[in-house]
């Protein structure tokens, strides 16, 4: 019994002590030079670190006039919004007329019907695709920073948020930021 609930028990506390991911964000650096976009990494006390098509790239803040963030966005999917019914011959019979109809009386479709419905779903469903697309291609952004060339420290800690290196390790970049001030405050033991 005892083996039967620790197994229980080590099931539970594996199934549900996953690690939470990290959530990317798209940085839009607005530089003197022009615009550069990429997934923002890290941040420094002197640069920002992204990740553009696969490669770190790291720009000097001196260098940056607008920061902008946003969510990356999954690439838009074809949708079937209107999906065609299977129609079985089974579910139609035969009247004192002569007709296929179903329970309803209503009469069975025709050859022409049949091969035509799957070109008016394809064209209904294509329309529809057509007005969500740019409805799912907007992507409004999350934060925007006017750095100027400078940024404060306000400024650097909530552009920090946003990068992979601080959501993978949160709590190292808080103690040590405390650290350093404690040790700013303290007083060297001479002997």
């Amino acid at each position: 019994m005892k083996y039967i609930l620790t197994v229980l028990l080590i099931m539970i506390l594996r199934n549900t002590s996953h690690a939470q991911l990290p959530v990317p964000y798209k940085a839009i650096l607005e530089t003197q030079a022009g615009k550069l976009k990429g997934v923002l990494q890290r941040i420094d006390s002197s640069s920002i670190v992204l990740a553009v098509e696969g490669r770190f790239t790291k720009v000097n803040i001196v260098d940056i006039q607008y920061i902008k963030i946003r969510r990356l966005k999954n690439a838009y999917r074809y949708k079937n919004y209107m999906k065609e019914g299977s129609i079985e011959q089974s579910k139609y019979q035969l009247n004192s007329n002569g007709d296929l109809v179903d329970r309803f009386g209503n009469k069975a479709p025709t050859l022409a019907q049949e091969i035509a419905a799957p070109f008016w779903l394809a064209a209904v469903n294509g329309v529809f695709n057509t007005i969500a697309f740019p409805i799912h291609a907007i992507n409004p952004n999350i934060a925007k920073f006017k750095l100027n060339g400078r940024a404060d420290s306000t400024q650097k800690a909530q552009l920090t948020y946003y990068s992979i290196s601080y959501q993978l390790k949160p709590n190292l970049h808080a103690e040590l930021r405390k650290l350093k001030e404690i040790s700013k405050e303290a007083k060297p033991i001479m002997k």
